[in-house]
């Protein structure tokens, strides 16, 4: 930047000498705003310095640029540069950087008049100072990046857009609104445009919303064309009281004063409460407020068209001024005589009181004075409580006479000052200079003050220095001698002119305003509910605005109580409501138009018009009064202000609000009436208990009726066991000895013919109905089955009896009164009892259900008996109505109770079984019948451990079919192997549906152990078994009309078939099954027709006996039984499956042939069995050798001193030689059996197939498990092993 030589002079300039003040009419004083009160005090602006700083047009900006801590100053020029000034740390000089160490140095030099507004602030919010600059009708913008400035062109440039007068170059940029960022103040015409940041953008506020509306600046004219309007605006918190003001530089050098109100309106000052209008600054004059020399004041800066920069210093008065009058905050105290004050004390609460001693005559150190006592209340007034129980500090007082001197900080630079008046009212006060007491003179807070007069010697009594505000300014109360008032002085104090905005009365106790009525807020500028804001054209505080009332506030009420008034507070909350981040600063401007919403039915200016409709009376107690509609119940016919709503008529009423008439409550099938409020038309519960009761015996009667003939009875179980167990007994409260006496009563008539069948022991079948049987107790029903699966029971006819013995236990007798005695198992099924015996020996606690169906219909002809007696009658067809809704109910009750009847424990495992199965087979589907639908051994023992609490251990195939694989099939009318995932059969299974399923499962168990398959697990291998690989929903299907298309043979005739896995029990049973002798033919076909079918292999729950390990009685027992069966004898559940099976045995191979395939597998068996016999006979006799070896022969004679010890192999030789004795009696037994197969002849000549085919056996057999332990343990003398055989 380069300037001419003139200026070049101006390196340093001095600023801070405190010279005396050069304008003499700068510092006369004036009384400024206290912040926080209504009251005032002195304050002047004194000139300190002038000097030229730029060319023209000086616009300084005191700002600390560098952040040193110390304020530098920034000029504008007319040629649109900036002038620095960096104040030194160390003299406080500030010094012109020009050249490079200007950090202003980018901003180029403007051709022509373009005066430079420089503002440093930080804009962007980032701790750093930004420039913003004013110059030739724009604003330009410089962030400051890395301590240099950077223009901001374009979208970056904030202020883009934004143009006024080239001429006007001064802005103010400030947080007017108090929302925490930066707005723009600029001058436009004669006044000031506002533009407030609104997320991160400006937007100009105009009208109502332009806080500077009616802000207008003086006007000039010129002969150089310009428009002539100038404006310096620079808002600041002059007044100290947390909001900003505005001070505003004029063309012709004045300086005007706005204070910002507690309603946020700006308050034109003028005359002595413009601050500044003693001031002269010159043309074009431009303001700063900065607190220049950091006392903590904010001083003032100007600049003017001559390039003069000025420094107004503003200080504070130091000296006491009296408050007289009702200004003086002791006035309340009243008169007191000589009065001496003691100091200031305080009690437990923190209240403050002062005492004084009254004398008669001069205070001496003999005078007996009264002392008074006041209390300084919250409003700042005082109690005297001379009477009360003074503080504890009383009895400390301090009594501060005249002519005693204090020691003291007045002035609060934190050294002690001397303060002593005098009787005469003289002062002498010196304070701590350097540390001298010096009489300051003329600059005494005491200079002027004088007491009583001056041909008195005593004037002052007593005097009592004190902070009362606690603000840190020093007050004075002194006492006069005589009786008068006390004096109260305080520091600079003065009256504010038009203090609360001439709105209200600056209270003397608390410094704070009273307002009139309409008006609130701290300085009287708001308005009260009720009051809106109107505001003069011209914005001055004489009036500049004025609370207006609302229509009929000041009368018979606001709006005439009948509406809300349209003031400043209710239009502030709508406007919350509506919008609830509007700015604090747009929220003040809102105003209300004074006009009244008038309640429905009113109208006009102060809603005094209009009556009340009919169905509404007027509430004119509310808050607002209005026409309140009439309650349900009531009505109001007129039309008017004055009627009430009236309670309906009785046997009328209305349900709705606000009706002008009620209804009348008319009944038809019911007994109608009106409740107590007059607000429902119902039926009347203790009129009408006689239609419930009606419709409670009709469906009594329709739900007992279909039982008097005998509902059918759910079947839970069918089962043989103990005929009363002991825990039905005490259910049944019947005596220990019942079910011995019951069972020797069927004794004595000869029906008991089996041991196991006496006393307790006596083995009957019972039935377990699901719910309640409702046999009654002790009586005997004819029954019959359906549904039970078992063919001996669902004859449909009736072959049976029951008896009661629990409330969900039948016992089954035959029709002799016999009980049945023979298995029978069953889980599902219905009872269904006789008609003629249902009507009398079934019901409910001892009567039957007939006595049910006749008690409420006989409870109803007298109902309608007592009812034609009364005044109360039904109509015609209340009968008809309640049968009606009695059968409804019936239904519905019987249709919930079959409902959860229906829902026996197997039922609902059922249901638990098939989700489970789908979880592994999702979508179950038909697939070909035969090979493709076995199951493997995994799957099998799934089945039965779910179902094992059902079929347990006694129960056949029979039962597991009918009750629970039709059951799981049912819901898809598939097999079970294709809803629970079908394979490819291994083995074909041949078993009598008649054998234990338990025995099945184990069988079919062993053999997957013990007859692995290479790569799988023996869970994994497939079985081909009729009950879960046929569909028992098609049964003929699976059959076929010929042989060769049955399922049976399709799965055997499979290449996958490696065998058949005949299932054998004791009894051998399925050598008697005509299917079985079916599958026996088949597996003798395929044994000579393919290399890889392994044959017939006989298993039982032990294992393959094929392979020796079943047991040794079983074998014995299954020979006995091959040798007495006839193949011709096999039975079937058809007779034409029996003749079909026959006729093709005896086309195919011959019933000798087939008898001899299986003769050779029972050798089989034999042979295996001898082999695991003579296994176990060599690990028996080596087991005894080594017993024997330790014999007493063998052993030497213990020494006499040793002790006795027991050989444990001793006592194991008894047990020993009891199971040699018993293998060795079984293989005799098995020898016999297989010599006369070896030597090919008996006794009779004949080999041993022969006799085998022929039903001829040795009769010697093992050891029957009927046998005691006595009989095991001691065989026959020709069966026992001798020495030489041991």
């Amino acid at each position: 930047m380069v300037r001419s030589s003139q200026w070049c002079g101006m390196l340093c300039w001095a600023l801070l000498g405190y010279a005396a003040a050069i304008d003499v009419k700068g510092d006369l004083w004036q009384c400024a705003p206290r912040p926080d009160s209504c009251d005032g005090h002195r304050e002047k602006l004194v000139k300190k310095n002038t000097q030229r700083m730029a060319s023209r047009m000086a616009a300084p900006f005191m700002v600390d640029w560098n952040g040193d801590g110390h304020m530098d100053l920034l000029v504008g020029d007319k040629d649109g540069t900036i002038w620095y000034y960096e104040k030194n740390a160390t003299d406080g000089l500030l010094n012109a950087k020009v050249g490079d160490a200007s950090p202003f140095r980018m901003i180029q030099r403007v051709t022509g008049y373009a005066p430079a507004g420089p503002v440093a602030v930080d804009w962007d919010r980032d701790g750093e100072l930004d420039l913003i600059l004013a110059r030739a009708g724009h604003i330009s913008f410089f962030k400051r990046i890395n301590g240099e400035l950077v223009w901001q062109d374009g979208d970056k440039n904030p202020f883009q857009g934004i143009t006024f007068s080239h001429i006007a170059p001064r802005i103010s940029v400030a947080d007017w609104d108090g929302d925490g960022d930066m707005d723009l103040i600029l001058p436009r015409g004669r006044g000031l445009a506002y533009f407030e940041q609104v997320d991160g953008k400006l937007v100009e506020r105009t009208g109502d919303s332009n806080p500077f509306m009616n802000v207008q600046g003086a006007f000039i004219d010129n002969a150089r064309g310009w428009d002539g309007n100038y404006g310096a605006p620079h808002a600041v918190d002059w007044d100290g009281d947390g909001d900003l003001d505005l001070i505003y530089g004029q063309v012709d050098g004045t300086v005007l004063f706005f204070e910002r109100l507690a309603s946020a309106r700006l308050a034109q000052r003028n005359g002595i409460a413009n601050p500044f209008g003693r001031i002269k600054v010159g043309h074009f004059a431009a303001v700063q407020a900065v607190d220049y020399n950091g006392d903590g004041r904010t001083d003032v800066l100007t600049g003017n068209q001559d390039g003069h920069v000025t420094v107004y210093v503003r200080e504070r008065d130091v000296r006491l001024q009296e408050r007289e009058g009702i200004a003086n905050p002791f006035y309340d105290i009243g008169i007191l005589r000589n009065a001496v004050p003691a100091a200031p004390m305080r009690d437990e609460t923190g209240a403050l009181y002062f005492m004084f001693q009254e004398t008669q005559e001069k205070v001496t150190n003999d005078t007996v004075a009264r002392v008074q006592l006041f209390k300084r209340l919250e409003d700042g007034s005082f109690e005297n409580v001379t009477r009360h129980r003074p503080p504890r500090e009383a009895q400390y007082a301090v009594w501060l006479q005249a002519g005693r001197t204090l020691i003291m900080d007045w002035n609060g630079d934190g050294e002690n000052d001397r303060l002593t008046i005098y009787h005469n009212g003289t002062i002498d006060y010196k304070e701590n200079v350097n540390g001298n007491l010096t009489d300051l003179g003329t600059e005494s807070p005491f200079y002027g003050l004088s007491f009583g007069s001056a041909f008195s010697d005593a004037n002052v009594s007593g005097y009592l220095p004190l902070d009362l505000y606690g603000d840190g300014r020093k007050e004075l109360l002194v006492a006069e001698w005589g009786n008068k008032k006390l004096r109260f002085f305080e520091t600079a104090w003065c009256a504010l002119p038009n203090s609360c905005n001439n709105r209200g009365v600056c209270a003397k106790n608390t410094g704070k305003c009273s307002c009139m009525l309409g008006y609130a807020g701290p300085d009287c500028s708001q308005c009260t509910e009720s009051f809106f804001t109107d505001f003069s054209d011209k914005l001055s505080d004489y009036p500049g605005f004025v609370c207006r009332a609302c229509p009929g506030r000041l009368g018979n009420g606001t709006c005439s109580g009948r509406g809300i008034c349209e003031d400043d507070q209710s239009l502030k909350e709508q406007v919350k409501a509506e919008a609830p981040f509007t700015s604090p600063l747009q929220m003040a401007f809102i105003r209300g138009e004074g006009t009244c919403s008038c309640s429905p039915s009113f109208t006009g200016a102060n809603c005094e018009e209009g009556m009340c409709p009919a169905g509404t009376e007027y509430a004119e107690h509310s808050i607002i009064a209005h026409c309140e509609e009439c309650e349900p119940g009531f009505y109001k016919p007129e039309i008017d202000n004055t009627a009430r709503c009236r309670t309906c008529p009785p046997h009328y009423y209305t349900a709705k609000s606000g009706t002008a008439t009620c209804e009348e409550c008319i009944g038809s099938l019911f007994i109608y009436s009106v409740n107590k409020d007059h607000t429902e038309c119902r039926m009347d519960f203790t009129a009408t208990l006689p239609v419930l009761f009606g419709i409670i015996c009709w469906s009594l009667t329709f739900y007992f009726a279909p039982m008097v003939f005998g509902l059918p009875i759910v079947i839970a179980d069918i089962s043989l066991g103990p005929y009363l167990p002991s825990e039905k007994r005490d259910e049944e409260g019947e005596k220990a000895g019942c079910c011995r006496s019951r069972a020797r009563r069927y004794a004595n008539e000869g029906y008991l013919r089996d041991r196991s069948c006496r006393g307790e022991n006596l083995q009957c079948v019972k039935v377990k109905s699901h719910g309640n049987h409702f046999l009654l107790r002790g009586q005997r029903a004819t029954i019959y089955f359906r549904g039970t699966g078992d063919p001996r029971l669902d004859t449909k006819r009736f072959d049976f009896k029951v008896e009661g013995l629990t409330h969900h236990e039948l016992l089954l007798l035959n029709l002799d009164g016999t009980p049945v005695s023979s298995n029978h198992d069953s889980s599902t099924g219905y009872v269904q009892v006789k008609h003629q015996h249902a009507m009398l020996r079934m019901g409910m606690f001892g009567l039957p259900f007939i006595v049910w169906t006749i008690l409420p219909i006989a409870g109803y002809a007298a109902l309608l008996a007592y009812l034609n007696s009364s005044a109360t009658k039904f109509l015609p067809s209340t009968s008809s109505l309640h049968v009606a809704i009695g059968c409804l109910i019936s239904i519905m009750l019987h249709s919930c109770r079959y409902k959860n009847l229906a829902r026996t424990r197997l039922k609902k495992d059922i249901r638990s079984f098939i989700q489970r199965l789908k979880t592994k087979n999702p979508n179950p589907a038909r697939c070909p019948r035969g090979p493709s639908r076995a199951i493997t051994a995994g799957q099998l023992k799934e089945f039965d451990y779910y179902f094992h609490g059902y079929h347990g251990s006694h129960r056949t195939m029979y039962y597991v079919c009918h009750n629970i694989i039709l059951q799981l099939t049912h819901p898809f009318k598939l097999s079970y192997a294709e809803l629970a995932g079908p394979t490819t059969v291994t083995w074909f299974v041949s078993h009598y549906w008649g054998t234990s399923f338990r025995h099945f499962v184990d069988t079919i168990s062993k053999h997957s152990d013990q007859c692995p398959i290479l790569g799988r697990r023996p869970s994994q291998q497939p079985y081909w078994i009729c009950s879960f690989s046929n569909n028992q929903w098609a049964v003929e299907e699976e059959v076929g009309k010929n042989w060769d298309e049955s399922s049976f043979y399709l799965a055997m005739r499979s290449d996958a078939c490696r065998g058949t896995v005949m299932v054998f029990d004791e009894d051998a049973l399925p050598l008697t099954r005509s299917w079985c002798l079916f599958e026996l033919l088949q597996t003798h076909h395929f044994k000579q027709t393919r290399d890889t079918f392994a044959g017939l292999m006989l298993c039982s729950a032990n294992g393959v006996m094929n392979k020796g390990n079943g047991s040794f009685d079983l074998a014995i027992k299954v020979s006995h039984k091959l040798a007495n069966l006839d193949l011709r004898e096999a039975r079937a559940s058809k007779e034409s499956d029996k003749q079909m099976i026959e006729e093709l045995v005896r086309r195919q191979a011959g019933f000798k042939n087939v008898r001899t395939f299986l003769t050779n597998a029972v050798e089989e068996v034999l042979l295996a069995t001898r082999a695991r016999f003579q296994d176990k006979m060599t690990e028996l006799q080596t087991s005894l050798a080594l017993t024997q070896s330790d014999s007493p022969t063998h052993r030497k004679e213990p020494e006499p001193e040793a002790p006795m010890e027991i050989d444990p192999e001793k006592e194991k030789r008894p047990a020993l030689l009891g199971s040699l004795r018993k293998a060795y009696t079984s293989l005799k037994s098995l020898e016999r059996v297989l010599k006369r197969s070896g030597s090919g002849q008996s006794s009779d000549g004949k080999t041993p197939k022969e006799d085998l085919e022929q039903g001829v056996i040795p009769e010697e057999a093992p050891m029957s498990p009927t046998k005691d332990k006595k009989d095991e343990e001691a065989p026959d003398e020709e069966d026992r092993p001798s020495k030489a055989d041991l």
